[in-house]
Order: C-alpha cells, then structure tokens, then sequence
C-alpha cells in the first residue's frame, strides 16, 4: 500500500528486506514525521540504508552519517568511534574502552570510566566520579590507577582538608624543577633518608622549628631578636678539665660598644685594695660585678660579662702598676741604707 499526502515535498524510501516486503512507507503530514508499519499497522520494521536491513539492528547504515540536531539513544553502547561537534549528553552511565578525545567543552553528569585514557584540548566539567584506568569509586570524585603525567601548571586547592602524599616500600617522593634545583626529595620512606630542600630562599614564617638531631651551617646565622639556650650545659670541671657537653666554638665575636677602657680615665674612682677586700668580705662578690644569686636569677649576657671581666683586669693592671711603684721605691730605699752601713 503506498500513500501521499499533499503536504510531501520529497520522496522517501526504506529499503527492505525480501522477508519484510510487505512493509508501509509514508511521510505523514502531521509535523513531517516519518512512520514505518507493517502490513499488520505494527511497528516492528527493519531498516537498511546503504546495506541490507537486518534484524540484529532496527537501523542499519552504511556510510557517512550526518545529525544536525540532538541523538537520543536508549541503548547501552556505541560500538565505533563517535564524532560530536555539539554536545555529547548522557543520563546514564558512559564508558569508553579505547582513547578518548574531547575537542570542546565536555559536560559528565553521571559516571564515566576511560580505561583506554583521554585527551582533552578544552574545558571539561566531571560532575560525576571518574575513573581513569580503574573503575569508578563512590566515595571519590576521581580515581586514577597507573603513571599519570601533567604538562603544564598543576594547582592543588585543598580547603578544609588534607592533602596526602603517600608512598610505600622502596618508593619515594619526589617533586623537582632540575633547571632551578628547588627540589624536595625523599628517596626512600621509612629509612630515614636524606630530605633535601634547596631553594634560592627558604622561608618559615609561622610556628616553631624543631631539630631533633645536628645542624649543620655553612653559612652566616643571624638572629633579629634573642638566641636562648635552654637544654645544653655550659660545663663543669672534672679531674682539670671542662666536660664536652658545652658549646663547642673555634671563635665567637662579641661586639662591645662601650669597652672598659674608661678605667684609666684620671677621674676613675678605683678602689684601693684595702677597700675592695672589706667588700669583698661584706657583700661576698667583687665590686661592680653581680652576685651569685642574680647570677641564677637574671643571667648576664656574654658581652656584658666580657666588659665587666675587662674592668677587672685594667683595675688590676693599675694597681699592679702602683705596687710596682712602690717595690721599686723601696728597693731604692733598702739600698740608700745598706750603702750607709757599710
């Protein structure tokens, strides 16, 4: 049976097998749609265009195919390589075995597994958890099994999280940049090997900085505001000697900007031996210098203790000078009277 409409402009056939023959066609005038039927008015029909229709497929099409407008497919796969220039939607869930390619913006909003890897030249929104080389897992929005390579900046934004990154048995980490040498490297974990950081700048601004074991300086320590030594004893005297759990230095320069050379300044009131013995016997300390108690209490800092040590050894070099003076003074005198004697 074969009808027209007036409204039909163009002439459509479906070509059918010989078993199906029996076949209508026609292009309705409701909306131009186009309705196969049996001769029974069901629509379980074949089609083949370009080829032989088979029953294995409702539409089977040889050659290039073009679709200017939405696919809606209600199967479960494609079985061949699909070229979108719009895009590509999925309610369900979509998977690829072979190499993927996104050439434009590329939307998921349910699950997708690409064992065979994708290529993306555009943005690309994963509304969905995506498995790269693995399945899909629930509980993370991606999950990648293999190498994985990034070519270009890599910006990890981790708010109100942590970021893990954890290696096992013989591996270790590493994040280098080998033009620069800033490099962060853990050869192996769990054998305490050497960490190295290298950077033209190293900057710790917030927190404390604990060393558990040695450290090693090969440059210039500067410290803006106090050093305080709170675990290391300065040394105590055993058999003649100084223990060797005290600070260790080849040298250390201390800066005195006021040294105490204003002792033999004339107006300098030294105190006469007889003086400085009557307060040593009261105040059980020498004169100008702190007792044993505000030793405990206060401390004093090594370059105050170097002037004060200083002011005692010029005070000492003046009155050794005196009583130099009067040795030889009396020495004058002692021979004045044995020349008189004799």
């Amino acid at each position: 049976m074969f009808m027209k409409t007036k409204s039909l402009m163009v002439g459509v056939a479906v070509a059918m097998s010989a078993q199906f023959a029996n076949a209508q066609y026609w292009n309705s005038s409701n909306n131009n749609l186009l309705t196969a039927k049996n001769n029974s008015g069901a629509n379980a029909v074949y089609v083949g265009i370009g080829t032989n229709a088979s029953t294995s497929n409702r539409l089977a099409v040889s050659g290039s195919t073009k679709l200017d407008g939405s696919l809606t497919v209600t199967g479960t796969s494609f079985l061949s390589s699909v070229t979108a220039s719009t895009n590509l939607y999925s309610k369900k869930n979509l998977t690829v075995d072979g190499s993927t390619f996104l050439n434009g913006t590329s939307t998921f909003l349910g699950k997708v597994t690409m064992p065979g890897g994708f290529t993306s030249t555009s943005a690309s929104t994963f509304n969905c958890n995506v498995g790269i080389g693995t399945a899909p897992d629930a509980s993370r929005r991606l999950s990648v099994s293999g190498e994985s390579y990034f070519d270009g900046k890599t910006t990890f934004r981790v708010v109100n999280k942590d970021f893990f990154i954890v290696t096992g048995g013989n591996t270790g980490i590493s994040i280098a940049n080998t033009s620069s040498l800033n490099t962060i490297t853990s050869e192996v974990q769990n054998t305490y090997a050497k960490l190295a950081i290298v950077s033209s700048e190293l900057q710790l601004k917030r927190g404390d900085v604990k060393v558990d074991k040695n450290l090693d300086v090969a440059g210039k320590i500067t410290c803006h505001n106090q050093i305080e030594v709170t675990a290391m004893n300065a040394g105590t005297m055993n058999a003649g000697s100084i223990n060797a759990d005290g600070i260790n230095a080849k040298d250390i320069k201390v800066e005195l900007p006021a040294a105490a050379d204003y002792v033999f300044e004339d107006n300098y009131n030294l105190k006469s031996l007889s003086e400085v013995e009557s307060y040593v016997k009261e105040n059980k300390h020498l004169p100008g210098m702190p007792s044993a108690s505000e030793f405990a209490e206060k401390g004093m800092s090594v370059s105050e203790m170097s002037n004060k040590l200083l002011e005692k050894v010029e005070e000492l070099t003046l009155h050794l000078i005196q009583l130099e003076k009067e040795n030889a003074s009396l020495k004058a005198q002692m021979e004045v009277i044995n020349n008189k004697v004799k």
